[in-house]
């Protein structure tokens, strides 16, 4: 009787593990996530100045002042 206790604590253990592990793959898959949003946001924003600058520009080629 002894015996069989010990392997479903020992199961119980390694399902805790498992579950363990499972939440925090799912916390690293969320991370990666937010950080790939936010090199996203940074890259389409950098894009959005760098066109805007290269409005400006033209203009105050074209026209002197801006």
């Amino acid at each position: 009787m002894v015996a069989i206790n010990d392997y479903f604590q020992r199961a119980d253990i390694n399902l805790s593990f498992i579950y363990a592990g499972r939440k925090i793959k799912k916390i690293i898959k969320n991370i990666k996530n937010l950080l790939r949003n936010v090199k996203f946001w940074l890259h389409k924003k950098e894009f959005k100045n760098f066109y805007r600058n290269m409005i400006i520009e033209k203009y105050k080629n074209k026209f002197g002042t801006f």
